[in-house]
């Protein structure tokens, strides 16, 4: 970049206006939000994975059931032949 890109640049930087600090009640305000934001994300996996975890138990228990049903079923064959 040449020197008169830079210098360019520079004066561009220090006409722009800068932005300044949000009053203290204001950012007071968002970070309460962005607490309030975070803690219902939290909850929100957690009952994802409480969910989650729900649905494998009852699978597990959904298969158990099928295993034993066609033990049963079979048992009576078992004891015929």
């Amino acid at each position: 970049m040449a020197l008169s890109d830079l210098e360019q640049r520079l004066a561009e930087a220090q006409q722009a206006p800068m932005e300044e600090e949000p009053p203290t009640e204001e950012r007071d305000r968002l970070r309460a939000e962005v607490a309030a934001a975070r803690q219902g994300e939290t909850e929100a996996r957690l009952a994802v994975r409480t969910a989650e975890e729900r649905a494998r138990a009852l699978h597990g228990r959904a298969e158990s059931l099928r295993r034993q049903a066609r033990q049963e079923r079979a048992a009576p064959r078992a004891r015929r032949g």
